[in-house]
């Protein structure tokens, strides 16, 4: 990245990404190879929606949860605006994919979404699971 693209660059388009994923919902679940698109330099951007789901319903903070980053999950958490208690298609919500996916660190993430007043562990998703019986059921 050249110094005059530091803070500002050109995002490819939301079709050369799977499931449809805008860059930031990329770089998210990629951030162990996202150097080119990090995470604090795609929330810097002025059009970046870090709510934006991709096909599947999925947010960027889901997709950084399901991988276990905290570090790209803290960034997403500090951004105003970021739900983090938005749900997919499935019904799933971050917490819930923290909580049934131990990828990463799943114990730093999940404690990063309760520190948010909107996560709810007793939420119910489309299956019938909380994030809490997910967590449950990974001991």
């Amino acid at each position: 990245m050249s110094a005059q693209s530091r803070n500002t660059f050109d995002l490819p388009s939301l079709h050369s990404f799977k499931c449809r994923q805008t860059p930031l919902s990329w770089a998210s679940s990629n951030s162990h190879s996202a150097a080119e698109y990090p995470v604090e330099l795609l929330l810097g951007q002025e059009d970046v929606n870090p709510d934006m789901p991709d096909t599947g319903g999925r947010t960027p903070l889901s997709r950084a949860v399901q991988e276990g980053d905290d570090g790209a999950v803290k960034p997403l958490l500090e951004r105003e605006g970021v739900n983090p208690h938005m749900s997919d298609k499935r019904g799933q919500t971050p917490l819930s994919w923290a909580a049934s996916n131990w990828r990463g660190q799943p114990e730093n993430v999940m404690k990063l979404l309760l520190e948010r007043e909107e996560a709810n562990p007793l939420m119910t998703e489309n299956g019938g699971q909380t994030p809490l019986l997910w967590a449950a059921s990974n001991l």
